[in-house]
């Protein structure tokens, strides 16, 4: 939801915070994209070993925090890495999410 959408607007500010143009930090969206792929892999094997409420709460905090230190970063690199960590966290949070309710769900069928 918003953690996705609130790149788009923001970007140009955070171009002009790591001193660069906005073409040259544009893979900050790939890095984000990578992360969210890898932790809806690792989120879906975690979801099975670990308390589901537990990695929800984990992964919603680490969202907040990631999102929190993205306008503090003052080097390119640094950004890519917290989106990427970004990417990660709204990953699990969201393959977490979508397990919870189609759990949810196939218990009400039954």
């Amino acid at each position: 939801g918003m953690g996705i959408s609130v790149l788009g607007p923001t970007f140009e500010d955070l171009a002009a915070n790591v001193h660069k143009n906005i073409s040259d930090i544009s893979y900050i969206f790939i890095g984000r994209a990578a992360g969210y792929i890898g932790g809806s892999l690792i989120g879906g094997i975690l979801f099975e070993l670990m308390n589901p409420h537990i990695l929800l709460g984990i992964s919603i905090l680490l969202t907040a925090f990631g999102m929190y230190a993205i306008p503090f970063c003052k080097q390119a690199l640094l950004l890519a890495g917290i989106m990427s960590f970004v990417g990660i966290s709204m990953g699990a949070l969201d393959t977490g999410k979508a397990s919870r309710e189609l759990n949810a769900s196939v218990y009400q069928k039954m």
